[in-house]
């Protein structure tokens, strides 16, 4: 018995050192694509951030992800819960990544529009430099690459207007980004006019199995099939979700661990 109950403490300490290193100490994934919108030898590199609620990122963490040096950073929603009091960690993770990168983008996510002061962080993001895409579209031009950004507000809440948002692209033909913080957007046919389309939401379940993958996922129910990471649909659209950095309702992460991600996209 004592056998026993030791191997069995032994083991949920293993257990819940790993839930905490996996909940607070993220990592920076990497994710690649090729893509014909872009001409060959041609490379294009964008770090996704989503879902920092309940998470404060250290100064290690944030000039490890200062050194990736990328050409865009995209950000897709919730980045608050909807009780803060100071929205001081996520004005500090902006200023952070603005030194890193002075092409930010945001779209809002669910948890965003539960805070009565959405409006006024949406504001205050401006202020600092980053555009945020509400049900519309931008143009950004890096070294000889041109690309459509387009954002739509959060869809969980049936935010999201794909037709404003792709109202008047001129030019189709180039590479073209959709951000939205829910996936399932691509229940929505024009979000396929996208090449690459950029999500969080699911927090990849945050507690993850072995062969199971996530357990459920919100607007999914059990066994999400689009839970984490890239996903390769029609009309050569590119689905890429990031399991994110923070947690919401059980805060504990499993074979799961909090992240952002660095996408490069090559041209062929």
């Amino acid at each position: 018995m004592t056998t026993v109950l030791l191997t069995a403490g032994v083991f949920a300490t293993l257990v819940l050192g790993d839930v905490l290193f996996e909940t607070l100490f993220p990592k920076i994934n990497q994710a690649r694509l090729r893509t014909t919108r872009l001409k060959a030898g041609q490379e294009l590199k964008i770090l996704h951030v989503s879902d920092l609620h309940n998470m404060r990122l250290h100064d290690r963490f944030l000039e490890r992800v200062k050194a990736t040096k990328p050409d865009l950073i995209a950000i897709t929603g919730d980045l608050v819960n909807g009780q803060e009091a100071s929205f001081d960690r996520v004005y500090r993770m902006i200023e952070k990544l603005r030194e890193a990168c002075r092409n930010l983008y945001f779209v809002s996510g669910n948890n965003d529009w539960e805070h009565r002061r959405y409006r006024e962080m949406a504001d205050e993001l401006r202020k600092r430099g980053v555009t945020v895409l509400g049900n519309e579209h931008a143009v950004l031009t890096i070294r000889d690459m041109t690309l459509n950004i387009v954002g739509v507000d959060d869809p969980h809440t049936n935010r999201d207007r794909l037709s404003l948002a792709f109202a008047g692209m001129t030019n189709e033909r180039q590479f073209t980004l959709l951000l939205a913080h829910d996936p399932m957007i691509i229940r929505n046919e024009q979000a396929f006019q996208a090449d690459l389309i950029l999500s969080g939401h699911t927090h990849g379940g945050q507690i993850r199995f072995p062969v199971v993958g996530a357990l459920v996922a919100p607007g999914q129910g059990y066994f999400p099939k689009y839970d984490k990471g890239m996903f390769h649909l029609q009309r050569g659209t590119a689905l890429y979700i990031d399991s994110g950095l923070g947690t919401s309702r059980i805060p504990i992460r499993f074979l799961n661990r909090s992240q952002v991600s660095v996408l490069t996209v090559k041209g062929e």
